[in-house]
């Protein structure tokens, strides 16, 4: 699982700039950088650590497909 899939982007984008669309999973601009890359590195660090895939980052669901697959 990708660490911005576990961020619900619009509410932290209505949190940050009070527009839903201000900031999103791709956001690449510099008002709402540090906020953004503080929230990333948190999620990464609390997937880490709370993840049952281990360390492959992805487990597989029972078809044999990983669950990120889209």
């Amino acid at each position: 699982m990708k660490t911005t899939q576990i961020i619900n982007w619009r509410k932290v984008s209505i949190a940050l700039s009070g527009n839903p669309e201000g900031v999103r999973s791709t956001y690449s601009g510099k008002k709402y950088k540090d906020e953004v890359d503080e929230l990333v590195n948190f999620a990464e660090s609390w997937l880490e650590r709370n993840s049952k895939a281990g360390s492959a980052g992805q487990k597989e669901n029972k078809t044999g497909t990983p669950d990120d697959a889209d």
